[in-house]
């Protein structure tokens, strides 16, 4: 039972503004000893024919990957910011490790090897993580006209140069018209700030 500084018990209303806290995100240290400790156990459980190497890559949207080739578990620092992300993730990208062991090439998937490697591990074989994560956001927007019908056609990404580019419903030739920075905010929305360029 919680108390309060002066030895007195808190009401209902502070306990429930204690449950709704949330626990600050653990230190990077921690979480690669854990992911030390969790290999340590499943390789006792479900041994390899050699120990995985972990690697911590700032992937933004990608909790991991498993690579059979140099039997290397990639984990991303950003995205993997508290224990059960960690233990979760882990499990899967050993599950590709141990399929790829059993199986060979035809457990490099999340096909039904993958499967049963994660139900030996005593998890439920789902294929993509839901948590929160910053995708990119687009550092500028291109804009391209087209020269027969006037219409602007926006993209992410400038066009390759020296080809000619048609516009698909009325055929006339696309030339850029402009090119507009993004400024990113604070809360990682996107604001648009025009600078025109000329010519490809």
């Amino acid at each position: 039972m919680m108390t309060t500084a002066l030895g007195q018990q808190p009401d209902s209303s502070d306990q429930a503004a204690d449950s709704a806290v949330i626990a600050p995100p653990v230190s990077p240290d921690f979480l690669h000893s854990l992911a030390e400790d969790c290999l340590d156990t499943l390789m006792r459980s479900h041994p390899l024919p050699r120990r995985p190497k972990i690697e911590w890559r700032g992937y933004r949207t990608t909790a991991g990957t498993a690579n059979a080739n140099t039997f290397t578990i990639a984990l991303s620092k950003h995205v993997l910011d508290d224990a059960d992300k960690l233990r979760s993730t882990f499990v899967h990208e050993y599950a590709h490790l141990l399929a790829f062991a059993r199986f060979g090439r035809r457990g490099l998937n999340h096909g039904p090897a993958w499967q049963h490697a994660m139900r030996d591990l005593g998890a439920d074989p789902q294929v993509y993580h839901r948590y929160d994560c910053q995708r990119n956001q687009p550092r500028q927007i291109v804009e391209y006209t087209c020269s027969k019908c006037g219409i602007v056609i926006p993209r992410k990404r400038k066009l390759p140069r020296n080809r000619k580019y048609l516009h698909r419903n009325c055929g006339g030739t696309i030339a850029l018209h402009a090119v507009k920075e993004v400024e990113q905010t604070q809360k990682g929305a996107a604001r648009h700030v025009e600078q025109p360029r000329v010519g490809i």
